[in-house]
């Protein structure tokens, strides 16, 4: 059995909305809710699959597009290869032109409909951000983090992550509550390293990579689960404990661990590609590294130094 390879775009409008359609009753997966795209043909280029397909099935043009996360999934009767790409900018007026309904759909209610299983991680990726960053591991001044924090919000940034070793001045479960409240002004996660728990009820909780061998399977209740993978064994667990998404380290060469070898961008690509769960590129990253991130399969950066003022 081949693999069909689809292009597929994650489209928004000026709203922050995504488009989804409802496929025919007399198709594959009938009836369900996808997002727009169709099969690259042998002559094609992912980017002019993903063009010609939303051309003929929407009626605009692309402008602005880049990738956001690829999946591969077995359906039993067929093998698919999704190549999902975020579709910011285009030209002319939204129409199904195949006659298919249409909805535009705010990024945290796609979870009202019923969609393939392939959409899953997709549905994923479009809810996270394109940075994870992460609490200096050694604070000092509490009240100058939570100004930066504050900072970093206003410039819309909207997920961190709380992992500290040495806090002066305030207990751990003080600070998370003030970082807690600062992101939920602000429509922003906040996850909390498992060794940093407390009775605060944050977004979610982060794995290390040592944690996540004794994690079984992650519930409802756990809220948003992320994972440290260093290995493509660790993230194919970690996607096999349907974590939420997780980070995957060093990609380059990080002052803080000098002596550890980095994976470097095409490892990191090759071991991305193999799972189907949004991931993050960390070590050595700066906001800077994200088109490089997303061209090579990531679903953005993560990082410390080069978010906060130290």
């Amino acid at each position: 059995m081949g693999t069909v390879r689809v292009a597929v775009a994650v489209i928004y409008n000026e709203q922050g909305e995504v488009l989804i359609q409802q496929r025919a009753v007399d198709t594959h997966q009938g009836g369900l809710w996808e997002f727009p795209g169709g099969k690259i043909e042998a002559d094609e280029t992912l980017e002019q699959a993903l063009e010609r397909e939303i051309r003929e099935e929407l009626d605009i043009d692309v402008v602005s597009s880049r990738p956001l996360i690829t999946i591969s999934h077995d359906y039993g009767d067929r093998h698919v290869s999704l190549e999902v790409y975020r579709v910011t900018e285009w030209h002319g007026q939204v129409q199904s032109m195949e006659q298919q309904p249409l909805h535009w759909v705010l990024p945290d209610r796609l979870k009202d409909y019923h969609m393939p299983a392939a959409d899953k991680p997709i549905v994923s990726a479009i809810n996270l951000s394109s940075s994870y960053i992460i609490t200096p591991s050694i604070i000092k001044e509490p009240l100058v983090i939570l100004e930066q924090l504050q900072a970093l919000l206003g410039a819309g940034e909207s997920m961190f992550l709380y992992r500290v070793k040495s806090l002066a001045g305030i207990s751990h479960e003080a600070m998370q509550q003030e970082i807690l409240e600062l992101c939920n002004s602000n429509r922003a996660a906040l996850l909390v390293h498992e060794k940093n728990r407390s009775t605060v009820k944050a977004h979610g909780v982060h794995l290390t990579e040592a944690g996540l061998q004794a994690y079984r399977e992650k519930n409802d209740t756990d809220g948003l689960l992320s994972v440290s993978c260093h290995s493509a064994q660790s993230l194919q667990k970690a996607e096999s404990i349907n974590a939420d998404f997780a980070m995957l380290s060093p990609v380059e060469k990080t002052q803080s661990h000098p002596d550890t070898k980095p994976l470097g961008w095409k490892n990191f690509k090759d071991i991305v590609n193999d799972v189907n769960i949004p991931v993050f590129a960390l070590g050595g990253m700066t906001a800077e590294h994200k088109e490089k991130a997303w061209s090579h399969g990531a679903q953005g950066v993560a990082g410390i130094s080069s978010w906060w003022q130290l």
